[in-house]
């Protein structure tokens, strides 16, 4: 079983830099290329931590490959 991480930044505030409207593009584009690939199952996020928060600011979605032939091939 093959699985494919999407790790994708969490913002607490909106900023407008372009770099941060750069990299908000980029998720919104790799998340609908992966939710579209049809060898692709949509697992959802990954557990949240127990622990206390953290000031990393990322969250993952899990994707399965359903298909017998691999992705990318």
């Amino acid at each position: 079983m093959c699985r494919v991480p999407l790790v994708m930044p969490v913002y607490r505030r909106l900023s407008q830099a372009p770099w941060n409207r750069a990299v908000r593009a980029r998720t919104r584009e790799w998340r609908a290329w992966l939710r579209a690939d049809p060898r692709l199952r949509a697992l959802g996020s990954a557990p949240r931590s127990t622990f206390p928060k953290r000031r990393s600011g990322v969250r993952t979605q899990l994707f399965e490959v359903t298909s017998r032939h691999a992705v990318g091939r």
